[in-house]
Order: C-alpha cells, then structure tokens, then sequence
C-alpha cells in the first residue's frame, strides 16, 4: 500500500501545479473574452434572423457557426493541460479510495464484505436447515401422540361394541322372561360371564401417516395396543358386574310383576268367560243384569291386565334411559380423560422436540437479505419487462420508460420480491438469496 500511495504522489510535481496555476487564469481570461465576442457577433446575427432568412444571411449563419467550432476547439486547447491535470488529480485520489472501497472489485474490503456476506449466507442456510428439522420432528412427534389417540379411540368404540352386546343380551333376557321361563332366565342372568374376551391382538386399527416410516408404524400401533386389555377387561367385568346386579335385584319385583299380569290375565279370561255363558243363558231382567256385570268386571280385569301391561313396559322404558344416560356419561367421561392424555402428550412430545432440535448459529451481524434473479434464457427478460410494465411501467410517461434498461427492470423486480413477497413464476427466472452484512460500530 505504501509503494502504490508513493507512485501516485509521484505523478503530480510541484513544478506542474505551478506551471498550471500560473496559466490557468491566462487561459481562462482568453477563453472569456472568445465567448464574449462570438456571442456579441451572433446576437447581431440573431436579431437580422428574426427579421427574415435571405440566403446572404443564411451564408454568414453558416460562416459563423464555423468559427464557433473554431473557437470551441481553441478554447478546448487552451484549458486542455489545465482540466487533464485535474483530471489526473482526481483519479490519482479516487484511484487511492479505490483501493478501500467495498465495490471495488478485488480489493482487500471487497473481499472481506464478500467473506461475510457468504458466512451470513451459510449461518442463514443452517438455521434454516436447523429449524426445519426441528418443525419436521415437532410434526413428527405430535402426528405420533395422534396417531396412538387415534388408535386408541378405535379399540374404545370397539370394545364399547362388544359391552353393548353383553348388555344389551342381559336386557333382552329380563326384558322377554315370562313365569315359564323365569327360572331359567334368571340362571341365564346370574352365570353371564364378565371376562372380556382379548381381541386387541387381532385389532387391526385404521392408521395414516405423512412422517413415519412402515416400521414406526408399526411400533406406534403395539405402543398404542399396549396396556389397553387390561384397562377394558376391568372396566368390562365392573360394568357388567354392576349391571347383573342391577337385574338381580329387581327380580323379585319382576316375578311379583308377571305373577299380578298372569293373575290378572287369568282373571281376565274366566271374567269374559262367564260374561258369555251368564248372556248365553239371561232371560229374566235379573239374569240380564247379572250377565252385563259380568261383562263390566270382565272389562275391568281386561283394563287392569292392560294397565299392569303399560307399567310394565313404562318401567323397562325407564331402566333403558336411566342406562343410556349412565352410559353417555362413561363415554364422556372417558373421552375427557383420552382429550386431556393426549393434550399432555402432544405438550411434551412439542418440549421434548424443542430439546432435542439443533442449535441455531448465532449471529449478531445486521443482515440485509434481498434476492438476485438469474435469467435463464432470452425468454426471462420478457417475463421481466411485462412484470415491471404491469408494476411501475404503465403508469410512466413515455419518455422516462424510453430510459428505463433491463437491468433496471430487472432490478425493480427484486426489490418487488423482497417489498411485497411477489415473485415471477417462470421457468426462465430463477430467485437467489443474497445476503449482505453492514458494517456498524
């Protein structure tokens, strides 16, 4: 740095400044004094040419206008050593800043911009790589916690099938028993098995995946299988343990039942009976009277069979809501406790993910990050030039728009991508990431 700053003082001598000094002014004064005189001269000109054009005057225009260029080139000479040697001045500067300018292609700040800007690069492209990692384990492991709910509410509603079955049998034999069948009903009752037979090995859940492989999969599915029997077999032996008590108990009541209905259908039919025979038979006013209150007794123990008949039935219908209302609660209940299970496991598979994801960069430089576009073909600056003039171009005047270069538009398209997020959908066109570091104190 030191032999390129000696060579450039090298270049302006103190005997040249001088030299330029002292006829910088001559030069200058003689080169006002042309101007001053061809003005003069072609103001007369002027003046004669708003009076008419002849081709005399037309002649002396042109003579004129000759001299001018002869003047202008004179002039030129005269101040040529003086605005050469400023000219060498400034560039002997600028070459100097050159030198230290970040857009000075190769110099050592140059390079040095360009080495953090591709460092903030690779820090961008890593956290970028590190965060979708750690999304894609995060999605990983909470589509898991779903999937295992998801099987695990199946083998619910299928095991809720197999109870219903259980119940619904129990129901159906104290609902239909009669006297005859009482005593074998009730033994039926009694000696219903509550084991719940093991039919989660066979279980085949219905199972989507968009993050684990086939043999996650499969693991998920016995993750979610394991434990469950047990959990069912007990709920399943308490319940119909409870429910064959429940019937039990209202035996008694139920033989009281069908004996009064018997009673009373029995009652029933010997009324009619002798309705019939006592009207078969009536032929005084008093046998008469007597045949029509055997028939309104008989009516009686008809109403009364009915009636016992209704309550009956009014009773089952009861027992059936007062079941149906237990068991939505237990559903409810337990799909609380599956909500709430879940709801923690996804919360710690979400932590569990945070702590095991990749450590991002840090990186305390101010980034300003854009894009630069690639064009690909000849065909990409056509997609360029429609977008700038759908964007900004139209709303030009013509003029200005004349001015505007592909380079321009091109660049309008890439502060457009970076402002409003709209980018060229084009196969010509290709988007890069650019990054550049500012430096700050």
């Amino acid at each position: 740095m030191e032999t390129t700053t000696s060579a450039n003082l090298e270049l302006i001598q103190t005997s040249e400044i001088q030299a330029i000094a002292q006829s910088a002014p001559v030069a200058l004064a003689a080169n006002q004094s042309s101007v001053e005189k061809a003005k003069a001269v072609g103001q007369q000109l002027l003046e004669l040419s708003k009076q008419g054009m002849t081709p005399e005057l037309d002649a002396k225009i042109n003579d004129y206008l000759v001299k001018v260029n002869t003047t202008i080139k004179n002039m030129k000479e005269k101040r040529e050593p003086l605005t050469q040697f400023l000219t060498k001045i400034q560039r002997t500067f600028t070459g100097l800043e050159n030198e230290l300018d970040r857009a000075t292609k190769d110099s050592i700040p140059a390079q040095l911009q360009e080495a953090r800007n591709n460092f903030a690069k690779f820090v961008a492209e890593e956290n970028r790589k590190a965060e979708e990692k750690a999304r894609l384990e995060k999605e990983k492991a909470i589509e898991r916690v779903q999937i295992i709910a998801s099987i695990q509410e199946q083998l619910r509603m299928e095991f809720n099938t197999k109870f219903h079955t259980v119940v619904d049998s129990l129901n159906d034999i104290f609902r239909f028993m009669s006297l005859d069948s009482f005593e074998q009903a009730s033994t039926d009752i009694k000696n219903t098995p509550t084991q719940l037979f093991d039919f989660i090995p066979d279980f085949k859940p219905k199972t989507s995946s968009k993050y684990q492989n086939e043999e996650e999969l499969s693991a998920i599915i016995q993750e979610a299988k394991k434990g469950q029997f047990e959990i069912f077999a007990s709920e399943f032996k308490g319940m119909i343990e409870r429910t064959k008590e429940q019937l039990i108990e209202q035996l008694p009541g139920k033989r009281s039942s069908l004996e009064e209905a018997e009673q009373a259908r029995l009652e029933a039919i010997e009324a009619k009976r002798k309705a019939e025979e006592l009207a078969k038979a009536a032929k005084s006013e008093a046998e008469k009277k007597a045949a029509q209150e055997a028939q309104e007794a008989a009516q009686r123990a008809q109403e009364e069979e009915e009636r016992l008949a209704k309550e009956e039935e009014e009773r089952v219908f009861q027992q059936q809501i007062k079941a149906k209302q237990e068991e939505e609660e237990r559903q409810r209940l337990a799909q609380e406790a599956a909500a709430m299970k879940a709801a923690a496991q996804t919360a710690e598979a979400t932590f569990d993910a945070s702590v095991n994801a990749t450590p991002t960069i840090e990186h305390t430089a101010q980034v300003r990050t854009g894009y630069i576009i690639e064009v690909l073909t000849p065909h990409g600056y056509l997609m360029i030039f429609q977008f700038y003039f759908e964007k900004e171009g139209s709303k030009l005047a013509l003029d200005k728009l004349e001015k505007k270069s592909l380079a321009q538009m091109k660049a309008f398209c890439e502060k457009e991508a970076i402002k409003t997020g709209t980018k060229i959908e084009s196969p010509f066109i290709v988007y890069h990431d650019d990054y550049t570091v500012t430096a700050k104190k």
